[in-house]
């Protein structure tokens, strides 16, 4: 018994370092060995994927990406090949092509400015970012330090040590997770209709990685700390950061040179000074878009939901600017809206010659009296209030107007209502929507709307912010400018959104999508 119990204590006391270690730190840092290596799969040219293939059925195969060398994509036999027989470096650009002299200089300096995955860093004083952009961002090494740590056991299978979205699992699920490299982001609540393209605030992400995205594989992660997803968002902005920085410069600071097929350092400075500049820029980009002032302004919703009279006319009101095929009650009463503003700019112009008629008339007269008055004094003559009000306009000429301005009201307002004619991509309501190529080389298709996984949020608002600002990277357009003044039909299209998964909603509502 003694001898059993003293085998028993021995075993116990082998195990204890693993036991310690299972309850140690459960987020272990990356290996100092480990760097974010330099990019080596095409960079896409904005506003080229069209070229790259036909709109299709099928999303890529599971095990293949669609994009990940030019040769694959030249090849008929590849299940992706362009449209195009040979891809030219306008459509696809080749990272391979960069000379080794400079991309030893860029890695280098992307490893002074932004570290390595064991220790990330923004380096503020590099870059010149003050120290008010790095304490709003959270970018401190510390913060960068435990996100890094959280990132590698939760995001890096996924999203890839550089945040290219090719990490070991990547290439096996649909859709593919995000690419943090160019700085694009889906979904968001910063207003894109003045600059597309911009990055999210960091409420935005911390809102992604709480409720995870529905129908993808990107989880939620609200069983972490607040202090552990604060830390993750702050390293995605850092991952962003250095990946922009790295796209921007392989994109736009190299020339091609044909005849050689090579690229040729074509920026003004050196590597390393572009690589702050562009640093400083994609901060700066990131600090604004985490501006209160730059999120997308939601007008009140202007209905009663208790009314469903109301309620209806909204929503068959939405089915109409979705379809872009809008009533004659809905182009009226739009058009009504417009004319008073369309009569006044149409009065002032027809009375403009009139007034500079009346004080050239005036000055001349001034002239004719005073032949020596300076050309100073003589433009200080102008029409007193009772002269302006005594120009009027004739009846014919009202009349004349009133035609114009109405005609010009309901051609405005069929345009307008027109403008966003979603059905254009949503075919069928997205029941029939192709997959086409998005801005990361990968495959995407609009939304199945009636299918009701709606990836960005289902809450009125996360409709509203996609209507508005659309979707960057996938080809889904902001509305907010066609809208604006009128974003009571970005409500209706919302509604109208929000409704379609449901049949019997549907049907109480008086819309037929079948």
């Amino acid at each position: 018994m003694k001898k059993l119990l003293r085998s028993m204590a021995l075993g116990i006391a082998a195990l204890a370092p693993g036991l310690a270690g299972c309850s140690g730190d459960l987020h272990p840092s990356y290996s100092a060995s480990v760097k974010y290596g330099l990019r080596t799969d095409p960079i896409m040219r904005p506003g080229q994927e069209k070229l790259l293939g036909d709109e299709r059925y099928e999303p890529d195969r599971p095990g293949v990406f669609p994009v990940m060398k030019i040769a694959d994509m030249e090849d008929p036999q590849h299940p992706y090949h362009a449209n195009i027989k040979k891809i030219d470096d306008k459509v696809l650009r080749d990272p391979g092509m960069i000379p080794q002299k400079e991309r030893q200089e860029l890695e280098q300096a992307l490893e002074a400015m932004f570290g390595t995955p064991a220790n990330p860093t923004v380096n503020a004083e590099l870059a010149g970012i003050g120290a008010n952009i790095i304490a709003d961002l959270k970018l401190d090494a510390e913060t960068l330090k435990k996100g890094s740590t959280r990132y590698r056991i939760h995001c890096l299978h996924c999203h890839g040590v550089p945040g290219n979205g090719r990490g070991p699992t990547a290439r096996w699920i649909n859709p593919h997770p995000r690419d943090f490299r160019q700085g694009l982001f889906k979904f968001q609540s910063v207003d894109q209709t003045q600059k597309s393209g911009l990055p999210p605030s960091r409420a935005d992400l911390l809102r992604t990685l709480r409720h995870g995205i529905e129908g993808t594989a990107m989880p939620t992660f609200s069983l972490l700390e607040d202090h552990e997803l604060e830390a993750l968002v702050s390293y995605v902005i850092h991952l962003s950061m250095r990946g922009s920085t790295e796209y921007t410069i392989m994109h736009g600071g190299f020339e091609f040179l044909r005849e050689k097929n090579v690229l040729k350092w074509d920026a003004d400075g050196d590597v390393k000074s572009n690589v702050k500049e562009r640093a400083t820029a994609a901060a700066k980009r990131w600090h604004k878009s985490n501006s209160p002032a730059s999120a997308i302004d939601v007008k009140k919703y202007p209905y009663d939901d208790n009314d469903v009279a109301v309620l209806t006319e909204s929503v068959q009101r939405g089915q109409e600017l979705f379809t872009a095929l809008p009533s004659p009650k809905t182009i009226k009463s739009l058009a009504d809206r417009l004319v008073p503003a369309l009569r006044q700019n149409a009065k002032d112009a027809a009375l403009a010659p009139k007034i500079a008629d009346a004080e050239k008339k005036k000055r001349d007269a001034a002239k004719k009296k005073d032949p020596k008055i300076s050309d100073d004094d003589l433009e200080k003559i102008i029409l007193s209030k009772e002269e302006h009000a005594a120009i009027q306009l004739t009846k014919e000429e009202l009349a004349g107007i009133e035609k114009s301005v109405n005609k010009q009201a309901d051609e405005s307002a069929l345009s307008k209502l027109k403008a966003g004619n979603c059905v254009s991509c949503h075919n069928n309501f997205g029941r029939q929507a192709l997959y086409r190529f998005d801005q990361w080389g990968t495959l995407v298709r609009p939304n199945n709307l009636p299918l009701g996984q709606l990836r960005g949020g289902k809450r009125p608002v996360d409709v509203y912010y996609r209507i508005h600002s659309g979707i960057n990277g996938s080809g889904m357009t902001p509305f907010g400018d066609a809208f604006r003044g009128n974003e009571q039909y970005i409500w209706d299209l919302v509604n109208f959104v929000t409704v379609l998964p449901y049949p019997a909603m549907r049907e109480r509502l008086g819309i037929r999508i079948n």
